[in-house]
């Protein structure tokens, strides 16, 4: 079976809501305090919680007498994400992972977590609570001319999201496409028509 890992920098009462739906026999929760920057990240601390979270795990599922295959293959993804200095170097507050059979979802939150794993049939979902109890996350988008940039606050910290892929990265850029559409929709609109001039 094919299995999915999905990356989210954002989170809101849908995802939440889809979560609370999903069992399934081995249902994995994992919630890991990050750092966004400094020693704690240079040192690689939430890699090694991480890994220390995902041995912990393969103990408690051979003592449910799961084969160590099967194991391997569950935490897979998961593993996945220590090798991967990228993510690392673009974390939030705390890291909350949801892994089962067939996926695994991952969330960078303004929210600190304390390490904690959980094992049942369904998701964990305590600890996400405080994200919709009034603590005042939004978003920031900083436009100028020369650049675009969206950032994450909450009364306590703020911090850049990085979406180049997603948006043009300036004004200039927003306007050249939206100036390359118009002229499509024009171009397209003037196939098969005659125009007239009158002077």
């Amino acid at each position: 079976m094919k299995r999915t890992s999905t990356a989210y920098s954002f989170f809101s009462k849908k995802e939440y809501n889809l979560l609370t739906e999903k069992q399934d026999a081995k249902c994995i929760s994992i919630y890991i305090p990050t750092h966004r920057a400094g020693k704690e990240v240079d040192e690689e601390q939430g890699k090694l919680t991480l890994k220390n979270c995902l041995q912990d795990i393969a103990t408690q599922l051979s003592q449910y007498s799961y084969n160590e295959a099967d194991i391997e293959e569950l935490l897979r993804p998961a593993k996945s994400l220590l090798n991967d200095l990228h993510f690392w170097r673009n974390q939030s507050d705390g890291l909350a992972i949801f892994l089962n059979n067939d996926e695994m979802e991952y969330y960078t939150l303004p929210l600190h977590f304390q390490t904690y794993t959980y094992i049942s049939n369904h998701f964990y979902l305590k600890p996400l609570i405080p994200f919709f109890n009034g603590d005042g996350n939004f978003y920031l988008l900083k436009l100028s001319q020369g650049e675009v940039r969206l950032f994450e606050a909450n009364r306590y910290t703020i911090t850049e999201i990085f979406i180049n892929d997603h948006i043009p990265e300036s004004i200039t850029g927003l306007a050249e496409q939206d100036s390359q559409q118009i002229n499509s929709h024009l171009t397209r609109g003037l196939d098969d028509k005659e125009i007239v001039w009158n002077s």
